[in-house]
């Protein structure tokens, strides 16, 4: 498969063959953990991160996941995010492959999606499967070689001594988090009727401030510098 992007200027990918194409934004690129502990997925061999997560969009229709991928007691547990807010959730300590698999069977299942599906349709598309490794992006080269750049035990540097990508991408890792939080916390606090939506964020870091802007679908995100 071709890889269209950036990275890590932009942290938007392009994935894609004659027959499948799929977009991923890159959250959080992990690292990898020492050699001794560290997974592979099958053949071809592509090594697991740690504390990994991105937006996933697929198919003719743009369906959107948040993969994530974290070791625990040296094992990679495997989670999917999916629908309204990303509000269901399926995970395997198996593989990538397991955890689409079950991500598909649940999707599957979403009242939803049976309305537009005849019988015969979904019996057919239930046997089908999902790459894991494409799903996860683990097969994206790009970020692959950055991360193998990383070290696990690598302490936070200073702002100032950052370059602008690395810059970028902690701004965007913050803004991130942030965005999580008021993913989450926003049914707690509003009416499901109002709608809320953040638009944007603003940081001042050493004089410079930072303006992130949100787009529409939440997957574009603007830095300025004021």
């Amino acid at each position: 498969m071709k890889e269209e992007g950036t990275y890590p200027k932009s942290s938007f990918i392009k994935l894609f063959d004659n027959k499948r194409t799929y977009f991923y934004e890159i959250i959080k690129e992990g690292t990898y953990p020492l050699t001794e502990q560290l997974h592979y997925t099958r053949n071809p061999k592509h090594p697991i991160p740690h504390n990994y997560v991105v937006k996933t969009q697929y198919g003719k229709a743009m369906y959107t996941v948040e993969c994530s991928i974290e070791y625990v007691e040296k094992k990679p547990l495997y989670k999917i995010c999916f629908g309204v807010n990303f509000s269901r959730e399926v995970h395997s300590w198996e593989t990538s492959t397991d955890a689409a698999c079950k991500y598909y069977q649940e999707f599957n299942g979403m009242k939803e999606m049976e309305k537009n599906r005849n019988r015969d349709q979904s019996n057919k598309e239930n046997k089908g499967k999902i790459s894991g490794p494409l799903l996860f992006g683990l097969k994206l080269l790009s970020v692959e070689r950055v991360r193998r750049t990383m070290s696990l035990d690598l302490k936070i540097r200073p702002f100032i001594d950052l370059g602008n990508s690395q810059k970028r991408r902690r701004i965007l890792g913050l803004s991130q988090s942030i965005l999580d939080i008021v993913e989450r916390e926003r049914d707690n606090t509003f009416h499901p009727d109002d709608q809320i939506k953040l638009k944007q964020i603003k940081f001042e870091i050493d004089d410079d401030v930072y303006d992130i802007n949100f787009g529409k679908n939440q997957l574009e995100k603007e830095v300025n510098v004021v």
